[in-house]
């Protein structure tokens, strides 16, 4: 009974599959789609890219007001890209969690930058001024662009 199971419900997602592929009008075909192209999408990190990230990364770890560094890579929106967090000093001892994801290149930017995004102001008492100074350098060593984006 429960082989018999197994394969009628088997039967009946790769039927579904099949109906969402054909019928681009079902409600699930956009999903569909989405998940088709996030599989196959691009894996390969050029070789600048991952040699910018990798030098971003070593300032971090080089940085007195920079807590625990990570450097990752994420595949979204069809391609394979570094993302840097850290934990920024805050007020009090406590800390700030930053995140910079890599972002393509637009008309304005030469090369590759990086984008951090604030939900509404920036918190009063972040230190502005290691932020600052972090993003000048990355500029000036890893020949790389970062900006503040506050929504």
């Amino acid at each position: 009974m429960k082989r018999t199971t197994a394969v009628t419900i088997g039967a009946l997602v790769a039927a579904a599959g099949t109906c969402w592929v054909l019928n681009p009008l079902h409600p699930v075909a956009p999903l569909y789609r989405q998940l088709v192209s996030e599989s196959t999408a691009q894996t390969e990190v050029p070789t600048a890219l991952r040699q910018r990230a990798d030098c971003m990364y070593d300032l971090l770890k080089s940085t007195p007001s920079v807590n625990e560094p990570k450097l990752t890579y994420v595949t979204r929106e069809g391609w394979t890209h570094p993302v840097l967090s850290y934990r920024a000093r805050y007020s009090q001892g406590r800390s700030y969690p930053m995140r910079f994801e890599a972002q393509k290149v637009r008309i304005d930017h030469h090369g590759v930058w990086f984008l951090t995004t604030f939900d509404g102001p920036i918190p009063p008492d972040l230190d502005v001024t290691s932020l600052n100074s972090i993003m000048k350098t990355w500029k000036a060593r890893c020949d790389v662009g970062a900006e503040v984006d506050i929504n």
